[in-house]
């Protein structure tokens, strides 16, 4: 019942978007996009304000689109909170303007007068927001006429709909009230515990804590328009000591301290009851473990549990300990962490790759279909070789669902499964090769003939053979190549009866090469007759040209088989002063090639140079 409830919740999780490189929630990037679009139209029309400033009539008309898109999003959503950056507003930890222009700037003034959160509410009129650009727009940045600074010009302009936060720093004083500032404690932990301990299906939701997220979740702490939060400004040198510390933190004592009371709160306080809570933590650290990358502290937890299991646990509980071990291993193999190792590997080597293996290695044989899925999209090309490298041997006992994917489009998928296949080797593996004869990619289909041919068999003879007697051209040729490493008489036989097919004459060029290549590599006195016949032909009148090809055919197929054989066969061509001086010539210089392919090119230039 567990198992099918993680099933039904997998299926209906939050669904996500990408934003500026980052995955959100889908409900956010839409909020985010939104919010952009309505800082691209108020950019707009504030430069047609500058352009046009000293038509004041106009200027309601120049941000009526602004106005319109901005009153739309605070009608559905209430308010649109910002966090105000020396040039940029963000929006859910995420920049949806940027402005680094010195005149008219629309971020700086706010920052350089302490402001640090924008917030505008429903009920913004266009009055109001006109004003409110019109006093940022009067602003130098650090200072305003009269003697009044910026902040001062905010409250005296009433702006009822549009609040703001000034920060100068922040200091504990002696006579605070305790009470006060438990009860703001008590809302950060609050906040952190539903983000733990809610229902959410977004199972990645309590990785991607941060301080962004309390800064929204905290408006109603100290944040009322025009508060001003006094106090004293932490140096380079304090961030960067408490920066090292909460690495250090993080990296060695708590993640441990974690894992520690993790199994702590499952031997001594587990029950039926509470199980599913338990377990459900285990599966969030593991949510947070691939998110840093920490393949390490996940294996350390497999191990815990393969430590607490021979352990004296009470007889309630050491089943529950073995289904939770179960289950945190199925959530590992789940679809949504497979794309989590995906996307590892396409960022770029792996920090990490014996610990990825070992991650995989874990998982069991229901994991074989999306780790397969996930090859496919793996773009490097050692992380896909990694992860054909687990494959192996996951797939060892499973080699038919490596086989099934022989007929993907993709060349390069195919071209792994043969990888994975070869290392598996199963005992019917040409079994699975030949079915790529079928494959609707040429080239596939040209290379499954070489590696047929280069395993001779009586399995893969009829193969060859019905390649050499299909319609495919190129198939025919590359078949004829590899048959001499067939038994000599049947080699023989079936090269010879493609020479002397009636249709022989009309067939491809590279093909009648490969068929006469084919025959002069056959070592069967046959073979060697019909070479010979050819070449010591006598051309008449009638059929010189006919016969002159035939033997510019055989110089063809016998240069293009590399052998001491084929080459003394071209030489004395060469040397045979009865030979037209164009067969001779052919042969001469087919035999100088070969002589540089089978001895090398400073081998060839010796009998030159005497």
């Amino acid at each position: 019942m567990a198992q099918q409830q993680d099933v039904s919740r997998l299926s209906n999780r939050t669904r996500t978007a990408m934003v500026d490189g980052k995955e959100v929630d889908a409900d956010k990037a839409a909020q985010i996009h939104e919010v952009k679009e309505v800082f691209a139209k108020l950019q707009k029309a504030m430069k047609q304000i500058a352009l046009y400033r000293h038509n004041t009539e106009r200027y309601r008309e120049y941000l009526e689109d602004t106005f319109s898109a901005l009153a739309d999003f605070l009608q559905r959503h209430g308010q649109l909170s910002l966090r105000v950056n020396p040039t940029s507003y963000a929006f859910h930890g995420t920049e949806v303007m940027t402005d680094d222009s010195k005149d008219n700037n629309l971020c700086y003034p706010f920052f350089a007068n302490g402001i640090r959160m924008l917030m505008f509410n429903d009920g913004l009129t266009p009055d109001e927001l006109l004003r409110f650009l019109m006093l940022l727009m009067s602003s130098d940045g650090g200072g305003m006429r009269n003697n009044e600074d910026f902040v001062t010009k905010l409250w005296k302009a009433e702006l009822s709909a549009i609040q703001y936060v000034v920060v100068e720093g922040f200091k504990a004083v002696d006579d605070e009230n305790a009470d006060d500032v438990q009860m703001e404690v008590d809302k950060v932990v609050a906040y952190l515990y539903r983000q733990l301990q809610g229902n959410s299906d977004d199972v990645m939701r309590f990785a991607r804590v941060d301080s962004a997220d309390l800064d929204l979740k905290l408006q109603d702490v100290d944040q009322v328009r025009g508060a001003i939060i006094s106090g004293i400004t932490a140096t380079p040198q304090d961030k960067e000591r408490i920066q090292r510390a909460l690495a250090d933190e993080e990296t060695n004592r708590l993640l441990p301290k974690m894992v520690v009371i993790l199994f702590q709160l499952m031997e001594l306080c587990t029950d039926e009851k509470n199980f599913e809570d338990v377990a459900e933590a285990y599966f969030q650290l593991l949510d947070a473990m691939l998110l840093a990358e920490r393949y390490d502290v996940i294996q350390q937890i497999l191990e815990r549990f393969k430590v607490t299991l021979t352990k004296n646990l009470r007889p309630e509980v050491k089943p529950l300990v073995q289904h939770a071990y179960e289950r945190f291993i199925l959530k590992m193999g789940e679809p949504q962490r497979i794309n989590q190792i995906v996307q590892v590997f396409n960022a770029g080597p792996v920090k990490d790759p014996a610990g990825v293996k070992a991650y995989m290695m874990q998982l069991s044989a229901d994991s074989l279909p999306p780790l397969l899925d996930a090859l496919e999209r793996i773009e490097v090309a050692n992380n896909r070789r990694l992860m054909c490298d687990v494959l192996v041997d996951l797939a060892r006992d499973y080699p038919d669902q490596v086989a099934n994917r022989l007929q993907h489009p993709s060349s390069q998928v195919v071209k792994d499964m043969m990888y994975i296949l070869d290392q598996i080797n199963p005992p019917n593996k040409l079994k699975y090769i030949a079915t790529l004869l079928e494959h609707t990619n040429v080239v596939l289909r040209l290379e499954t003939i070489n590696t047929l041919g280069r395993n001779p068999s009586e399995e893969t003879l009829p193969l060859i053979i019905k390649c050499l007697k299909g319609n495919d051209s190129q198939m025919r040729a590359a078949a004829a190549r590899v048959m001499h490493f067939y038994e000599p008489e049947r080699a023989a036989q079936e090269l010879l009866h493609q020479a002397n097919h009636p249709d022989f004459g009309k067939r491809d060029r590279n093909e009648q090469r490969a068929i006469f290549g084919g025959i002069a590599q056959v070592a069967h006195s046959k073979c060697q007759a019909f070479i010979q016949g050819i070449l010591q032909q006598k051309p008449n009148m009638l059929n010189k040209r006919k016969v002159e090809d035939a033997k510019l055919l055989v110089i063809e197929g016998l240069a293009g088989s590399p052998s001491l054989p084929n080459f003394q066969a071209l030489a004395t061509v060469a040397q045979d002063a009865t030979q037209s001086p164009e067969i001779q010539t052919a042969a001469r210089n087919a035999a100088l090639e070969m002589k540089t392919r089978l001895l090398g090119a400073q081998a060839a230039q010796r009998p030159a140079a005497g």
